[in-house]
């Protein structure tokens, strides 16, 4: 587990994904004190577009930040078992509330806290909600995102951010090729 109180997103993060709020919400509570700024990562594997990198850099998030490139699978499935939150961002696309990435189930298996960005009423954050595995946030809601952000914090802090999430071996990559299969059959 890491130290530092790291919020992980492993994968593209194009700017139809841009957590410009969570990003707000996390400088805001550190401007609170809410948040020691000396022990908030935000770790962002893969590619990610110019306009989130240079958003951060001028921010007070720049030394907070690691942009550390691609990664092969097996490191970032460690980095989402040893960080203390998962940034799951969802595309902000007219079809997004039917889309179900596959990087969904690898966070589940994590058992880390997801914080889910994007139409509340999608598929993805129904099942982040229904399993207990986190919480979804349209991406304007900063308000409820701070919230989330502090709670998870203050967890952190005490040693007991860990989540008892449900009912997520449904979701497992070979039951749901099973259940695709069954209805192509």
């Amino acid at each position: 587990m890491d130290n530092d109180f790291t919020i992980f997103h492993g994968g593209l993060l194009g700017y139809d994904r841009f957590p410009e709020n969570l990003f707000q919400a996390i400088i805001e509570l550190i401007d609170e004190d809410l948040l020691d700024k000396k022990k908030v990562r935000i770790v962002l594997a893969g590619q990610v577009d110019y306009s989130i990198v240079e958003f951060l850099k001028a921010s007070i998030l720049n030394n907070n930040v690691d942009l550390i490139g691609t990664l092969k699978r097996k490191q970032v499935l460690q980095h989402l078992l040893n960080s203390q939150m998962i940034l799951l961002p969802i595309n902000k696309a007219a079809n997004a509330k039917g889309r179900i990435p596959g990087k969904l189930f690898e966070c589940l298996r994590a058992r880390r806290p997801i914080l889910c960005l994007g139409p509340i009423e999608a598929d993805t954050s129904w099942i982040v909600e229904k399993t207990l595995s986190g919480k979804s946030f349209d991406y304007s809601d900063v308000k409820n995102v701070k919230h989330y952000i502090l709670d998870r914090y203050n967890k952190y802090l005490n040693g007991s951010n860990h989540i008892e999430n449900e009912n997520i071996e449904q979701y497992r990559n070979d039951l749901q090729t099973e259940k695709v299969a069954n209805i192509l059959n």
